[in-house]
């Protein structure tokens, strides 16, 4: 296997290879039936170059059969005596050798296309798997434009590679049974034939290979730009409206997309430009020859020279466009080379999953956290140093601390989404050690909840957006509306035309911010966990309605642990302890008896 810091380096054809050790059993298979297709289809475009011969042999004089011994046995074995049933038997012998030829060439045409149809499925749902089981902490580092390139531009031009590299493979067999054929029938022509024809795609190749690799590099570049261009202005639409900066994003999308395109001509170009150079050296050659045969033969008219004469008529058309389709599969794989290399960086990552036999599905005592030390990467400053404090299950925790302090990322440590750097968390008085749980939650996805300020929402129904990521079959509508009605969106949800069945948008764009967070809370009620997060899931609602939902959720029986960031001090009054995040980047934690949790709400202002 290549490795990582290898890979740039390495051949095209190698980088092929290592995909191939990624693909499943079934279609390494399927791969392997196709190159027996291959070699099938080159030993009949052999066989039907071998058979112009005697056919046109056969037609321009059938009685000189007999001083062929090959050609007079076929005959005699077939009983056949007269010329008329010669040219018959032959006629249908060179039909069903062509026949079986075209058919082989269609066959492995649509197997070739089922096949990469096939192994681009595969390797898409890999990468697709491989990205969203990441850590957190590599989709925080990572800009999504990157990820929705892979997944979009970089696997199609991967798949058209490999695509490509089959086809390459087919043509150049289909090409040697053709030579092979012409050494066997003409040898002479086809020695001619690769001295021509042969040196010219070598020496094009070697002088636009550079040139490919480098058009590849600069396109993996340049549809990334032009990802985020799109992404940017799609997302921020609003604001782009507002501060009319739309000519800046057009400027910017025109300037890589013009890019882009020109790339993408310049590689059209290199590999078709040696098809029309070799068609015109191609046609003087069968000239030439012909020319050469007449002047040398006694008889100019015999059938030898008019079955060569068709021999390498027939040859050129086969054998160029067959060589042709060699160079441009080989500048496909060329030019895609840089997205070969970005798509198996992908697929070849750890897929990160709960190793089994943990037993960490859920928080039945306590959460500890004993000189937790964290920062997002190595050269940048700590966001908390020496973190101790335990979370017991069945409290309801407020948190709070001024913007930037790092309230979520606490939040997120909490859940395990982020592991620390230094210290060691306990779950229940189990260490969350660094083989099973260095890169997943520690949690079972069944046991948290989380409700952040801002909630994603997909462009679907408001019934499939509370039950997110369950099959439609699978929906408890009831249950749905009980988490409605506690969210305190229910009301509102009646009074739409299609209810429970209402489209909100793209992430919600139909509906107010407020409503956006009932849905989120209502998402959350929906899972009926025992762990509820809610980061500052309120923000956007009024007093009132905030107090309603807190109250609901507080006397919820499956909720038996509750931990909160909130947009006001009052929300917070309630809770059993406040954790107040520090400047120094530590943690105080203030009980309920505390002189100072009342003194928290006496000397600041309701909002945080």
């Amino acid at each position: 296997m290549i490795s990582k810091n290898k890979l740039k380096t390495a051949s095209s054809i190698n980088i092929i290879i290592a995909y191939f050790e990624q693909i499943s059993r079934e279609s390494q298979l399927k791969i392997t039936a196709l190159f027996f297709t291959m070699i099938l289809n080159g030993l009949a475009e052999m066989i039907s170059l071998g058979a112009v011969i005697p056919f046109i042999g056969v037609i321009t004089s059938p009685e000189r059969i007999k001083e062929n011994l090959f050609l007079s046995n076929i005959v005699n074995n077939l009983s056949s005596k007269s010329n008329n049933e010669v040219v018959i038997i032959f006629t249908g012998l060179f039909i069903l050798a062509v026949s079986i030829s075209g058919a082989l060439r269609l066959f492995n045409l649509w197997f070739t296309g089922r096949i990469s149809a096939f192994v681009g499925a595969e390797l898409g749902k890999v990468a697709y798997t491989k990205l969203i089981h990441q850590p957190y902490k590599y989709h925080l580092t990572n800009n999504s434009s990157e990820s929705v390139s892979i997944l979009s531009n970089h696997l199609a031009r991967t798949v058209s590679a490999l695509n490509a590299f089959l086809v390459l493979v087919t043509s150049i067999i289909i090409s040697a049974g053709i030579l092979l054929g012409l050494i066997i029938f003409e040898w002479k022509i086809a020695i001619i034939a690769s001295i021509v024809i042969l040196p010219i795609y070598f020496i094009v190749s070697r002088i636009v290979k550079m040139r490919l690799v480098s058009n590849s590099y600069n396109t993996t570049l340049n549809a990334e730009k032009i990802v985020k261009i799109i992404q940017e202005a799609i997302g921020g639409i609003r604001d782009v409206i507002i501060d009319g900066t739309q000519s800046y994003f057009i400027a910017n999308f025109e300037q890589n997309d013009l890019r882009q395109r020109k790339l993408g001509a310049e590689n059209v170009f290199l590999s078709s430009f040696p098809r029309y150079m070799l068609e015109i050296i191609g046609m003087i050659l069968v000239a030439i020859m012909g020319m050469l045969l007449y002047i040398n033969s006694d008889n100019p008219n015999s059938t030898a020279t008019i079955s060569t004469l068709g021999v390498i008529a027939l040859a050129s058309q086969r054998l160029l466009p067959s060589l042709q389709l060699s160079y441009q599969s080989w500048s496909e794989i060329k030019f895609s080379n840089s997205h070969l290399i970005s798509v198996l960086d992908i697929i070849r990552m750890p897929a990160y999953k709960i190793k089994k036999n943990v037993g960490l599905s859920s928080m039945e005592k306590s959460i500890v956290f004993k000189n937790v030390f964290f920062k997002y990467t190595d050269n940048s400053e700590f966001v908390f140093k020496d973190l101790n404090f335990r979370i017991n299950n069945g409290e309801s925790i407020g948190i709070c601390g001024k913007s930037g302090y790092g309230k979520s990322t606490l939040i997120d440590l909490i859940i395990g989404l982020l592991k620390p750097n230094y210290g060691s968390i306990f779950i229940d008085e189990q260490l969350t050690d660094v083989d099973n749980y260095s890169d997943v939650p520690y949690l079972s996805p069944s046991s948290i909840s989380h409700v952040p300020q801002n909630i994603y929402l997909a462009d679907t129904t408001i019934a499939e957006n509370i039950a997110f990521g369950i099959p439609f079959n699978k929906i408890d509508f009831e249950e749905i509306k009980c988490s409605a009605k506690k969210a305190q969106i229910h009301s509102f949800i009646e009074t739409l035309p299609n209810k429970y069945n209402t489209f909100v948008g793209e992430n919600g764009i139909l509906l107010s911010g407020g409503q956006r967070q009932r849905i989120g809370i209502a998402r959350a009620l929906y899972k009926k966990t025992s762990l509820l997060i809610l980061d500052e899931a309120t923000s956007a609602l009024d007093s009132e309605t905030e107090k309603k939902i807190i109250s609901t959720i507080q006397s919820d029986k499956s909720i038996s642990t509750l931990i909160m960031i909130a947009h006001r001090l009052s929300t917070l009054e309630y809770c059993d302890k406040i954790m107040s995040v520090k400047s120094d980047k530590t943690v105080e934690i203030i009980p309920k008896n505390n002189g100072k949790f009342l003194k928290i709400f006496q000397q600041s202002t309701d909002h945080i």
